[in-house]
């Protein structure tokens, strides 16, 4: 239990059910989702122990504490110093519950006090916030959700902090900000006018609400002028996107990089299969239809503002580690319309990576040359070692290797060897959705990855001392071993 006297602080009434449904899921605090008192939400220290005196803060209620000096329309997550519960039981139970986005343990929790023995005497001008739904709280929020799953998801692929406040300080509106998130490889008048209006359709269509894809190719067609729906090449293009949506034979390479065609609308017709990420991903490693990197990268931008960061998962979130706070910044800032001023975390020039490694990790890793189960090989690949693993025989096609990448540190293990026939065959089959389903058998940070030398499963990044590795080979060899990857006979790792 404590005092909320900290005078440094400033202090929000808000309901446990706003907080759990929308500021954990969303990252941010909305003024609009608080409490009023005396015509304001956010209070000094004596305003809100007012309030815990007065008897108002019921089980219902919940007090945020922030370190802000100024009235806001949203607050940074990464401002919250402590959440502060009425009892001791709500709290408790608060923790105990297991949220799917956010690891509430990581909060600091409290409990109020009420200083005087006078508690109901106080009167206070009381305005709760205004009803919202779930559905329409979404709809408010599908813009700046959107423009964080992409900026997550860029996070996510090594991105530079300095390169995002670029785009940030070069875009003075939310829609500029958008079109600069989805570049066009061409200033054709075509893909401008698409890329815009399919835009707005991702926006008032969320993820979870799905949607016909011949409805919205029609809606799409009715928002544009009639010299862009009058136009060949869109009069093409809507031909193919109809062909592919209704499962009829289209052109083997409609989503390879074109040269001089057009990334953004071979982008949208994949989009157009609502699909979600791991969906997506599945489509591309599966090699069901050649999916060129810069078309990928589009619909994946398209399908960040469709699904919003809100529907990630806490591990989906914790993947760009400590740039997350960055995140939470940016979310504030795209509320309160001061996303392009300049930004203190911005002055960085690390690469960032899925999980930040200091010197000290750099040569713990780079030891494993003297792990006893490990032999380095001649095999170099794309500026990586490789490592045989002693007692480890793999059936035809698959590799089962150890890499260590030179400039980073990150392990990986070499699954299929997609230079080989034999890898490229057995990839084209089953195996690629058994390593999607196998993805949720390894910790957080173990991940699936392709290119076009092979199918590796990226360690998590940090220190691994040579038992630890050697249990985690062990536990990874042991679940691959169901993909028939291994010579069980010759095999003596495992």
């Amino acid at each position: 239990m404590g005092d909320l006297m900290n005078k440094d602080s400033n202090y929000l009434l808000i309901s446990r059910k706003y907080f759990s449904r929308y500021v954990l899921a969303y990252e941010v605090i909305l003024s609009s989702l608080c409490v009023k008192i005396n015509q304001k939400t956010r209070l000094n220290a004596e305003e809100i122990q007012m309030v815990i005196n007065s008897g108002l803060m019921d089980e219902s209620y919940i007090i945020l504490e922030l370190q802000y000096e100024e009235d806001n329309k949203a607050y940074s997550l990464s401002s919250l110093n402590k959440i502060w519960f009425p009892d001791d039981e709500l709290k408790q139970r608060f923790i105990d519950t297991s949220y799917e986005n956010f690891n509430v343990e990581s909060l600091n929790c409290g409990v109020v006090v009420c200083t005087s023995g006078e508690a109901n005497d106080l009167v206070l001008d009381v305005e709760p916030p205004a009803i919202v739904s779930k559905s329409d709280f979404v709809n408010m929020m599908m813009l700046e959700d959107g423009i964080i799953a992409m900026f997550h998801n860029k996070l996510k692929e090594c991105s530079r902090l300095d390169d995002l406040s670029l785009i940030l300080k070069s875009n003075d509106s939310k829609n500029d900000l958008l079109r600069a998130l989805i570049k066009l490889n061409s200033n054709d008048e075509i893909d401008i006018s698409v890329r815009d209006h399919f835009i707005e359709l991702c926006l008032d269509n969320g993820i979870d609400s799905g949607w016909d894809a011949n409805q919205i190719l029609g809606q799409l067609t009715s928002l544009l002028p009639a010299q862009i729906t009058n136009n060949k090449t869109y009069l093409h293009w809507r031909s193919l996107a109809e062909a592919f949506v209704n499962s009829e034979r289209v052109p083997g390479k409609l989503f390879t990089d074109p040269e001089d065609g057009s990334i953004v609308l071979r982008s949208i017709i994949l989009v157009l299969l609502n699909p979600e990420f791991d969906q997506l991903k599945a489509l591309k490693d599966q090699n069901i239809f050649e999916i060129g990197s810069q078309v990928y990268n589009t619909a994946q931008a398209f399908i960040c503002l469709r699904s919003g960061y809100s529907l990630l998962n806490s591990g989906q979130r914790d993947e760009i580690s400590e740039h997350r706070v960055w995140l939470q910044e940016l979310n504030a800032a795209l509320h309160n319309d001061s996303f392009h001023q300049d930004n203190n975390h911005s002055n960085t020039d690390c690469e960032l990576t899925a999980l930040s490694i200091d010197e000290s990790e750099l040569d713990g890793v780079s030891s494993i040359s003297s792990f006893e189960f490990l032999t380095e090989s001649n095999e170099n690949i794309g500026g990586q070692k490789t490592f045989d693993i002693k007692g480890v025989y793999p059936n035809s096609g698959f590799k089962m290797s150890l890499l260590l990448n030179t400039e980073s540190s990150q392990l990986s293990v070499w699954i299929v060897d997609l230079r080989s026939d034999a890898g490229a065959k057995k990839y084209k089959g089953k195996l690629a959705l058994d390593l999607i389903q196998l993805q949720s058998n390894f910790e957080l940070g173990v991940r699936f990855e392709t290119d076009i030398n092979g199918v590796y499963l990226r360690l998590a990044s940090k220190v691994y001392e040579e038992s630890d590795l050697k249990i985690t080979l062990n536990q990874i060899l042991t679940q691959t071993s169901l993909l028939k990857s291994l010579n069980s006979r010759k095999t003596t790792f495992i």
